[in-house]
């Protein structure tokens, strides 16, 4: 219940929170609606793997290895990546991420994925964590990834770790493709 002197609000909330007690989902019920609370407890559960979070899991495990040729094996030919940081937005394709890591400064000692949100069995949004090899220097970010029909990531969009409310936008995105993965 929520209220002041005046009036009252009484309502129910089903939470959903990951490994390290953050809220990811929540959803708000009628006082009276009980069974239809407890009913979405389901939906709102730890979501299991599909084939979009085991590709992106390959492909850390790759990276974590340094193994380019692992990497590249677990992406489509026309792979897409979209970076938003700070309201911009960088693009690159295989070459230009491969390039991009085997260049970077401190190897990857360390990463795990948590899957927050899948959609069928190609797209989801994870949240990954990263630490290097060589610094203190660790990452956390949202991807919602993307596999084709044969289980490579076609397309990746990376998030900040606090825009869980636009990656689920974009994981939700309307669109043919959204569609097709809802469907499969």
């Amino acid at each position: 219940a929520w209220g002041n002197d005046d009036a009252e609000l009484t309502f129910l909330v089903a939470l959903a929170v990951d490994g390290e007690g953050r809220k990811v989902r929540e959803l708000y019920f009628d006082h009276d609606a009980e069974q239809e609370a407890a009913a979405s407890l389901r939906d709102i559960a730890t979501p299991t793997d599909n084939l979009a979070t085991l590709a992106h899991r390959a492909f850390m495990d790759a990276m974590v290895r340094e193994d380019w040729v692992g990497c590249r094996a677990v992406l489509a030919p026309d792979f897409v990546h979209r970076t938003h940081y700070g309201g911009a937005e960088l693009t690159s394709d295989v070459d230009q991420m491969l390039a991009s890591l085997e260049s970077g400064a401190d190897g990857v000692a360390f990463a795990s994925c948590d899957v927050i949100e899948t959609l069928g069995e190609r797209a989801a949004l994870v949240r990954s964590r990263t630490r290097s090899r060589d610094s203190d220097f660790a990452n956390t970010v949202l991807h919602v990834v993307r596999v084709d029909p044969v289980g490579r990531l076609s397309g990746a969009v990376s998030f900040n770790e606090d825009e869980i409310d636009r990656a689920l936008v974009e994981l939700h995105r309307p669109g043919p493709t959204t569609r097709a993965l809802a469907t499969d």
